[in-house]
């Protein structure tokens, strides 16, 4: 998995991303309400791409979190909803994904 970066509404997002060559299916994971964002997934995110080989995998630092920018204002479950659903049909093109969450995510 490499680390990417996409500016969305002048926030820039840190995302890692697997590509399959075979791919099925996307799977999207959102971290839970911590610091370190995708940081949180890595001990996992090795094996859950080796266990399903033919899935693509994005793990997004949402904004506040991680390596992604701080949100304008004050952001609670409804902004963070909006701006993970824009992100991910307008930049990043996905109409139908999987979604791997903890807690917040």
């Amino acid at each position: 998995m490499s680390f990417k970066q996409v500016n969305l509404d002048n926030i820039n997002i840190k995302y890692k991303e697997y590509k399959s060559v075979n791919a099925e299916k996307t799977l999207v994971i959102l971290h839970g309400w911590n610091v370190n964002g995708i940081q949180s997934w890595e001990k996992f995110l090795d094996k859950l791409t080796k266990s399903k080989p033919n899935y693509n995998w994005i793990a997004i630092d949402m904004p506040g979190f991680g390596g992604s920018d701080l949100p304008n204002g004050v952001w609670g479950p409804d902004e963070y909803s909006d701006f993970i659903h824009k992100l991910l049909t307008v930049k990043l093109k996905l109409n139908q994904i999987n979604l791997i969450v903890h807690s917040f995510g």
